[in-house]
């Protein structure tokens, strides 16, 4: 009788020992899905703030160019969406910004700040699109739809893979509980 007991006993501490090794890896599988959930969602918090900002980055006819259209002459964005990738023509007064350049307008850069707050304000997305329609021309409306949806989808498999994350979890700890 006694070596039963011992064997008994035997059996319920390696089964005690299991299941906390199973916890143990859990809680450590829990702790890492939340790490990617956390650095997914601020990754995720990036891109929006990035998209954000390459919609404002779109140039403004300015004042000069105006004045040349009165004149008769070609504003210089036009003649450089014909000659240029509507993609391309966004990217360029970018760089000349971020370059220092002095070739760079400079009404295009107080454009560029006033259009930053704007988004602030809360009218980013729908000053971001206009400013599309005046200078990229529907190509480079079209290529931004097809960019946001591209990110869309990629949030889309993120969130999916969170949930199914989470479901996990929750099955875990409601079997755990069970116990």
């Amino acid at each position: 009788r006694r070596l039963r007991q011992l064997a008994c006993l035997d059996k319920f501490q390696a089964w005690k020992e299991r299941r906390e090794e199973e916890s143990e890896r859990a809680r450590t599988r829990r702790l890492a899905c939340l790490k990617k959930y956390r650095e997914w969602k601020k990754r995720r918090a990036l891109e929006r703030a990035e998209h954000s900002s390459k919609v404002q980055e779109v140039p403004v006819q300015t004042p000069v160019e105006d004045q040349r259209v009165e004149a008769g002459q070609e504003p210089e964005a036009e003649h450089q969406q014909k000659t240029d990738h509507p993609l391309e023509l966004r990217q360029e007064p970018v760089a000349a910004q971020e370059a220092g350049s002095q070739e760079g307008d400079e009404a295009g850069v107080r454009e560029a700040g006033k259009a930053e707050k704007a988004a602030g304000a809360g009218a980013g997305q729908e000053a971001g699109s206009q400013e599309g329609d005046q200078t990229g021309g529907p190509e480079a409306v079209e290529a931004e739809k097809a960019k946001s949806a591209r990110a869309g989808q990629e949030s889309d498999k993120a969130e999916a893979r969170r949930l199914a994350c989470l479901k996990k979890y929750q099955d875990w700890k409601r079997k755990r509980e069970e116990e």
